[in-house]
């Protein structure tokens, strides 16, 4: 459920993550936890580059797919938002009111998947694309690993 969040963290702090501490549990779909699973995390991380980063996770939000960003920095910072149904906000006395997120992943990335396949057909014809590689691949699989290590057995843990 999270290991393209663990890329996210590498590519916007432009580091590595070194250690994990997970914590979990399961409170939306019983059928999850019969399968030893979880459908609600917070993930603390530590850096490479001394930065500390922490993950939100949910499986399903009742209001729409749920996945913001933000960052703070000593210089500055960024905050980005939800995809959102519309861009219509209704304001009145009784305060504003506005469109829900985008429910569901392919919604909200569709223009990011068709790139992605545009680049893997070039990818093969020999052209150069820019894209995450293998060590990228093989860093967030190991970060996921950390966190279900550190999950079950309670502590943080080394990627």
């Amino acid at each position: 459920m999270t290991i393209h969040d663990f890329d996210m963290v590498k590519y916007l702090s432009g580091s590595e993550i070194s250690e994990i501490y997970a914590k979990g549990g399961c409170f939306i779909d019983p059928e999850i936890k019969k399968a030893n699973d979880i459908d609600t995390a917070i993930i603390n991380m530590s850096l490479k580059n001394g930065a500390l980063a922490i993950i939100n996770n949910s499986r399903k939000a009742v209001y729409g797919y749920d996945q913001r960003i933000e960052i703070l920095g000593s210089k500055g910072g960024l905050k980005v938002g939800n995809k959102l149904l519309n861009g219509v906000q209704k304001g009145t006395k009784n305060g504003f009111t506005r469109a829900n997120p985008k429910n569901f992943f392919i919604d909200r990335y569709e223009k990011s998947y068709k790139k992605e396949i545009l680049d893997f057909a070039k990818s093969i014809n020999g052209e150069a694309v820019d894209h995450a590689n293998v060590d990228d691949g093989l860093h967030a699989l190991k970060s996921g690993i950390a966190a279900n290590k550190s999950l079950f057995n309670n502590k943080p843990t080394m990627v």
